[in-house]
């Protein structure tokens, strides 16, 4: 039985909508809070207050929040589409364990009592995205099918999953794209941070060094990678990791900048300012003293890709691997 994958759930009728219910984004776009229900269009943004997060929806979308859970559950359809049967998009907020969602993810999926056969195996995009499409057959009808996941670093998850025909599937995952590209996840209180304070600073840290030498492959500003897709889907991350040759470091999705091949200026940016801390690497390990008294280590490795692109290969201790491309 799917873990993730297992609610029943009750399809959606939109009745007579038509283009002339699409509302353009623009900068006024509201924030609204999902109510049992309740229909928003194109542009709207949307809150969870529950779990901290926001969207925005595409232009070209209407979305119905759920009867019962609309905290949970938002379904959209494609304009002027969502009189055709069987084309849909969930959007489900909920809580889960990323790795145990990507290896879900590489398997047969049972969603609304239809049996998903993955194409391949998911894709791990980074920054807590995890991407697969499928194939269906329901009463005869051949139909596809996708699924992505966020999850945050508090464990905080968006699932978009898709059911269209074939010849839908390419709207419906442009709109997943844009969606994603908008998610925001405010972290809970009780997040323990594996990085750290957001506070930012004008010169290197009050923060201990760790031992060992600093190699100087690593120095320079390195971005996650954006050509990381599958089924036709690149959904770029903007972490962001700014390494110095006098030891400092920054990561984050703000503004973190290179200033020349000897070193790395950092800086913060708006509302998400990078964490900041001292490296120096032992052989393959890197080890981080965070600002905020954390420690990180991982096993690095920097490698040419097929473009020869340096690239920045991260792996945790539980043997997740991220991958970065050198910027500056």
């Amino acid at each position: 039985m799917s873990t993730f994958f297992s609610q029943k759930w009750t399809l959606l009728v939109f009745g007579a909508l038509s283009m002339a219910a699409l509302v353009l984004f623009n900068v006024m776009a509201r924030a609204d809070v999902p109510e049992a229900g309740g229909f928003y269009l194109g542009g709207t943004v949307m809150e969870y207050p529950d779990s901290g997060v926001t969207f925005t929806l595409p232009e070209n979308v209407i979305a119905v929040a759920d009867e019962n859970i609309p905290q949970h559950e938002l379904s959209i359809g494609i304009l002027p589409l969502v009189n055709e049967d069987n084309n849909l998009m969930v959007i489900q907020i909920g809580t889960g364990e990323y790795e145990a969602l990507a290896q879900e993810m590489d398997g047969v999926i049972t969603y609304k009592e239809v049996d998903l056969h993955p194409v391949g195996p998911a894709t791990r995009l980074g920054g807590g995205l995890v991407y697969n499409s499928y194939n269906y057959v329901d009463e005869g009808e051949e139909g596809a099918s996708f699924v992505v996941g966020l999850v945050a670093d508090d464990g905080t998850m968006v699932l978009m999953i898709s059911l269209s025909p074939p010849e839908m599937f390419d709207a419906y995952q442009q709109a997943a794209i844009q969606i994603t590209e908008t998610v925001n996840v405010t972290l809970g209180d009780n997040y323990a941070s594996s990085g750290a304070s957001a506070a930012p600073y004008s010169s290197s840290p009050s923060v201990n060094a760790p031992a060992g030498n600093r190699n100087a492959d690593i120095v320079g500003a390195w971005m996650s990678r954006s050509n990381r897709g599958s089924g036709g889907i690149y959904i770029e991350s903007s972490s962001k990791w700014a390494f110095s040759a006098d030891g400092t470091v920054a990561w984050g999705s703000g503004a973190v900048v290179a200033g020349g091949t000897g070193g790395v200026s950092i800086r913060g940016g708006g509302d998400n300012p990078p964490d900041y801390g001292a490296w120096a690497t032992n052989g393959t390990a890197l080890q981080i003293n965070w600002q905020d008294g954390t420690q990180g280590n991982w096993t690095y490795e920097v490698f040419e890709d097929y473009n020869g692109t340096p690239t920045l290969a991260l792996t945790t201790n539980a043997g997740d691997s991220y991958y970065y491309r050198k910027i500056d």
